[in-house]
C-alpha cells in the first residue's frame, strides 16, 4: 500500500499552516474589510504533521538500521531547508521592507543551521517545528539502536513526558524541546502506525468522522474560545485541541484507503511539495500580499480576497516548483548515496548488521 492518504493529509496540513499565517498577511495588508480570524488556529496543520511523523516511523522505518534512517530523515530535511534559509536571507538583505526574519545571535549560528533542539530564535521563524522532528528522529533512532520494544519505548516515553509536564517544565529553557508534552503527539503517530501493522481497521470509519467533528470544533470554536494561542502553556493545550483529533483523522484515513478506489491526484501532488510549501510559503505571502497593496488593482474587501485566493494558489505553486526541481532529485541523490554506501561496506573488510527494511514509495520518503 502507497499510503497515499497520508500524502493527500500531508496536503491539508501544510494548507492549513498557510490558511493561519495568510491571516496576518491579510490584516497587515488589506485592512479589516474581510478578515479571516476564524482561521488563525489553522496552526492545527503542525499537530497533524507531528502525528504523521510519528506513523511513518513505524509504518515504514521500524525495520531499518539507525544510520540509514538517520541518513534518510536528514537528508530528507536538511537540502531543502537549507536553500529555504538562504531564500530568507536573501530576501532580508535586498528587501529589508519586505521580511523581517529572525535573525540568529551569532553563538547560536550552529544551533539554527543544524537544527539542533535547544531553545532560540530561528532564521526561518517556523523552523521551531522541524527542531521537534529532528529531536524526534534522533529519539527514534536511539530506538532502533537498543532494538527496544515500541510499545514499551512509547510508555517509557509518554511517562518521562508527563512527569515533566506534572513538574511544570517551562517554555523557554534551553532544552525545551527535550521535554515538551508536545512529544505526545509523534507518540500517538507511532502508535496508529503499531494499529497500522497490525492490520487494526474497523474503528477507522467513526475515528475519522469523530476526528474531522473534533479538529474543526477545535479549530473554529474552542481553541479561540478559551485563547490557547495567547497561554504560556500553549504548545500543552495543543496535544489536547489538535494532536487527539489529528491522529483520529490519520488512523481512519488510513484504514479507510484500501477501500477507495481512486485518490484526487492533485491533493497527492500537493502532498509531495508539502514540505516545501510549508518551508517557503511565508516569502511567497509577503510577495504576493506586496504586490496586491501596490497593484492598485482592488479595493475594500477584493484586496483582502485576492491575498487569500493568490497567496494560497501561488504558495502551492512554488513550492510544487521546487519540489520537482530540487526536492526530488536531491531524494533521488540521496537513495543513489546510500546504495553506493552500502555496496562499498559489504566489499569491504567491515560489514554492518543488515536490517531489510520494507518496500516504500518515493511519496513516503521522508
Amino acid at each position: 500500500m502507497k499510503l497515499t492518504s497520508v500524502q493527500i493529509l500531508r496536503a491539508v496540513a501544510a494548507n492549513a499552516v498557510v490558511m493561519s499565517h495568510i491571516t496576518a498577511f491579510e490584516r497587515a495588508y488589506a485592512g479589516p474589510d474581510r478578515y479571516l480570524q476564524s482561521w488563525y488556529y489553522g496552526a492545527a496543520g503542525v499537530d497533524l504533521f507531528f502525528v504523521i511523523s510519528g506513523f511513518l516511523m513505524v509504518a515504514i522505518a521500524s525495520d531499518e538500521t539507525p544510520l540509514s534512517f538517520l541518513w534518510k530523515r536528514f537528508s530528507r530535511i536538511y537540502p531543502t531547508y537549507w536553500v529555504a534559509t538562504a531564500a530568507f536571507l536573501w530576501f532580508s538583505s535586498y528587501y529589508p521592507g519586505l521580511i523581517e526574519p529572525r535573525l540568529p545571535e551569532s553563538e547560536s549560528t550552529l544551533r539554527t543551521v543544524f537544527l539542533i533542539p535547544i531553545w532560540g530564535d530561528n532564521i526561518i521563524p517556523i523552523a521551531w517545528t522541524l527542531i521537534f522532528e529532528v529531536w524526534f528522529y534522533l529519539v527514534f533512532a536511539l530506538v532502533l539502536a537498543l532494538r527496544a520494544n515500541i510499545w514499551k519505548a512509547m510508555a517509557a516515553w509518554v511517562a518521562v513526558l508527563s512527569f515533566l509536564l506534572a513538574r511544570g517544565s517551562p517554555f523557554h529553557i534551553p532544552l525545551y524541546h527535550t521535554s515538551s508534552f508536545l512529544g505526545v503527539e509523534f507518540i500517538m503517530g507511532m502508535f496508529a502506525g503499531m494499529l497500522w501493522k497490525r492490520g487494526v481497521s474497523r474503528f477507522a470509519l467513526p475515528a475519522l468522522v469523530i476526528g474531522v467533528g473534533l479538529m474543526a470544533v477545535s479549530v473554529f470554536y474552542w481553541a479561540p474560545t478559551f485563547n490557547i494561542g495567547k497561554l504560556l502553556t500553549y504548545q500543552n493545550w495543543r496535544v489536547l485541541f489538535f494532536g487527539v483529533p489529528a491522529v483520529l483523522i490519520l488512523y481512519g484515513s488510513i484504514g479507510l484507503e484500501q477501500y477507495a478506489r481512486r485518490l484526487p491526484r492533485i491533493l497527492v501532488a500537493l502532498g509531495n511539495a508539502s514540505y516545501s510549501t510549508y518551508l517557503f510559503h511565508l516569502i511567497v505571502l509577503f510577495v504576493v500580499s506586496d504586490l496586491v497593496r501596490r497593484s492598485g488593482w482592488f479595493s475594500g474587501w477584493m484586496d483582502n480576497t485576492a491575498i487569500v485566493v493568490l497567496g494560497l494558489a501561488a504558495s502551492n505553486a512554488v513550492a510544487y516548483l521546487i519540489y520537482r526541481c530540487f526536492e526530488r532529485p536531491i531524494m533521488s541523490i540521496s537513495r543513489i548515496i546510500e546504495s553506493a554506501t552500502k555496496r562499498a561496506i559489504d566489499a569491504g573488510p567491515i560489514r554492518l548488521p543488515s536490517q531489510q527494511p520494507p518496500a516504500a514509495s518515493d511519496n513516503n520518503h521522508i
